[in-house]
């Protein structure tokens, strides 16, 4: 079965709508098979089902790219190579120094 949606939906406060969004991102049309359950609560919530999946696969990848980030520096952190963080207020003390680091001459 070929269903086509429109209208437009909500994304973080702006309104998303399939139009606007071919013109700012060349797109492609695909067919996915969801769970009729997951489709029904899809549904529930917008006609736009295209824009909430492209948003959820958007978020998706957003979080296996920090997974996979901290994975790979997975060990990168040891104390021999800081040994003036032993303790919490060692690492308070370096933490307040980076942050005074950070502000402006009229902050």
């Amino acid at each position: 079965m070929t269903v086509a949606f429109s209208g437009s939906m909500m994304v973080r406060g702006t309104a998303f709508s399939p139009k606007s969004e071919a013109k700012a991102l060349k797109t492609v049309k695909v067919s996915v098979t969801l769970p009729e359950e997951l489709y029904r609560q899809i549904k529930a919530l917008t006609d736009n089902v295209s824009a909430f999946v492209t948003e959820g696969a958007r978020q998706y990848l957003v979080r296996l790219r920090a997974e996979r980030a901290l994975e790979e520096s997975a060990g990168a952190w040891t104390e021999e190579g800081h040994p003036d963080l032993g303790n919490l207020e060692e690492i308070a003390n370096y933490v307040r120094e980076i942050r005074a680091g950070w502000r402006t001459q009229d902050g």
